[in-house]
């Protein structure tokens, strides 16, 4: 495998993880949220980047072999950091939705930053616009929400 070919696989395993957190966040926040309709948001965003993970992880495994995906140091540390502060917090729904738009931008930036490589296989290229635009529309919805409780 060329040096292209091993920094867009690190940048995809990196948009795995996120991924990943971002499904066991979208759980966290749905144990800790008050609203019913909230919790299920939360639970259907996480079930959505779940898919998002088997449609990717089965792309780039056709393009370039299974990849070894055992997790990142960086995204346990973020998820023990969202469970605990949601064990701090309550069940504020407002903090939810904060980290929520936190981790989703986060994640934004990666799909985007991903967006960028120049020899991105074109299903693997068009899965990746995909999850661009819902996710740039799950930060359009959550900051609604947000607006809405904040008031």
């Amino acid at each position: 495998m060329n040096i292209e070919d091993n920094k867009l696989i690190q940048q995809i395993d990196e948009i795995l993880e996120k991924n990943k957190d971002a499904e066991k966040g979208y759980n966290t926040a749905a144990e800790n949220a008050e609203d019913p309709e909230l919790k299920e948001l939360f639970l259907k965003r996480s079930n959505e980047r779940k898919d998002f993970n088997l449609r990717l992880k089965r792309e780039v495994d056709a393009n370039y072999g299974e990849l070894s995906n055992n997790g990142t140091y960086k995204g346990a540390i973020e998820r023990t950091w969202m469970d605990a502060k949601s064990f701090v917090a309550g069940k504020d729904d407002l903090f939810l939705l904060e980290n929520v738009i936190r981790g989703e931008s986060a994640a934004l930036e990666e799909y985007e930053e991903l967006m960028k490589a120049e020899h991105l296989p074109i299903m693997l290229s068009q899965i990746i616009q995909n999850h661009l635009i819902k996710i740039r529309t799950d930060i359009i919805q959550v900051k609604s929400i947000k607006q809405k409780l904040g008031d």
